[in-house]
């Protein structure tokens, strides 16, 4: 008698970790670029595993909110409550740790960032993260988090400040290209397409102006040309939502080439 085909269910992994590729990838280059840039300071590295750990607490949190729906809640809410709980402490204790041995720079940039954070934590809680204004707020979040962990680390506060607008900027190119062609799929129109296109090839533009007659700090917003051109050209290209695991893949092509200019013009 042949054996019985039928699968057994596997179980959930016991820990809920994020579903979110670009937002992991929003919050770990800024990260990642501070650190680099500075001396790899006690309090740099701390106020970064206080920023991971946060969005570590992300996707239980979502859990814990039924924004995974129903039966998730019911399988995995009181599990997803306990890690949030966890994250949140240990991301929590691990800023404070960082923030207590800063200088007064890196206390008042951290204090810059908690608006945003604390709007984002309420677009998230409303269930209005997914819009493109909800969107725009966390990349910009992301992006200025790195200023305190960059200056905690001994990294000047030009270039500190540098490295956020260049992210900013990538990190909201990157958002607007994505939700530009799947409202184009949806609706049949051009979705604005062109101003998209505009505005990537105009902040291009401007960086490539600002590098040549400013130089100095003002090189790094070459940061913003790999991230713009590919804006423009996959919308250009009219590339369908079923290609977007290329565009993702483009991006993230991109940020390390960010990343590699930020290392370059402010090391």
């Amino acid at each position: 008698m042949p054996a019985s085909t039928t699968s057994v269910p596997g179980k959930r992994p016991s820990w809920l970790w994020p579903r979110e590729h670009g937002a992991t990838a929003m919050m770990a280059f800024p990260q990642v670029t501070a650190l680099l840039l500075g001396h790899g300071s006690r309090g740099a590295i701390l106020l970064a595993l206080g920023v991971a750990g946060i969005f570590l607490a992300h996707e239980p949190a979502q859990v814990a909110l039924g924004r995974r729906g129903s039966r998730r809640q019911r399988e995995a809410g009181n599990r997803a409550r306990v890690q949030t709980a966890l994250l949140a402490g240990l991301a929590g204790a691990s800023g404070l740790a960082g923030l207590a041995g800063g200088s007064r720079p890196v206390w008042i940039a951290a204090l810059a960032v908690l608006p945003f954070a604390v709007l984002a934590l309420g677009q998230m809680i409303s269930g209005r993260e997914k819009s493109v204004g909800g969107e725009l707020l966390v990349a910009l979040t992301f992006a200025a988090a790195a200023v305190p962990t960059a200056l905690a680390g001994g990294v000047a506060p030009g270039a500190a400040l540098a490295a956020a607008a260049v992210w900013s900027a990538a990190f909201g190119l990157g958002t607007l290209a994505v939700r530009t062609l799947i409202a184009r799929f949806k609706t049949g129109r051009g979705g604005g397409a062109r101003g998209v296109i505009v505005l990537a090839l105009g902040l291009a533009a401007g960086a490539v102006a600002g590098a040549l007659l400013a130089g100095g700090t003002a090189r790094a917003f070459l940061g913003i040309l790999p991230p713009g051109l590919v804006a423009a050209g996959v919308l250009a290209a009219d590339m369908t939502p079923r290609r977007l695991r290329t565009l993702g893949w483009s991006m993230v092509t991109a940020d390390l080439l960010v990343l590699a200019v930020l290392w370059i013009t402010l090391r």
